[in-house]
């Protein structure tokens, strides 16, 4: 370590840490485990990796097996009640979309104004007058 141009012997005033100009492995960090006499490092291997045998690589560890799951089935009587609840509400959401539309068209929003209202919003280009340059 050198600081402002000392050499390492400044470490005497700050406490150096052993892991610096220490490489460890891909995909493994420097751990400083040094105790009162003696400066010791580690490589720790980082991003889910494990190290190997030989403590010279880190590798990706294997698959954990995977367990037996019963597929999720329902009770006869839940299905049945489920399946009712659910194309009752279709039906209602169908129902309300097709009162909603017959009200429209038949008390006449859908008229010329209202057309060219919307036409505006979805166009607002189409609203003004070109102008040349």
């Amino acid at each position: 370590m050198i600081i402002m141009g000392l050499p390492n012997f400044a470490c005497v005033l700050l406490p150096c840490s052993p892991c610096e100009g220490y490489n460890c492995m891909e995909f493994a960090n420097c751990v400083d485990v040094s105790d009162d006499e003696d400066p010791r490092t580690e490589c720790m291997c980082q991003l889910g990796r494990d190290m190997n045998e030989a403590g010279d690589e880190c590798i990706i560890p294997p698959p954990s097996p995977t367990t037996d799951r019963p597929i999720p089935t329902l009770e006869p009587a839940m299905k049945t009640a489920t399946t009712a609840v659910t194309r009752t509400a279709s039906v209602i959401l169908i129902v309300f979309v097709g009162i909603t539309l017959f009200l429209f068209i038949s008390l006449g929003i859908f008229d010329d104004g209202r057309v060219i209202q919307v036409r505006k919003k979805m166009h607002p280009r189409a609203s003004h007058h070109k102008t040349h340059q």
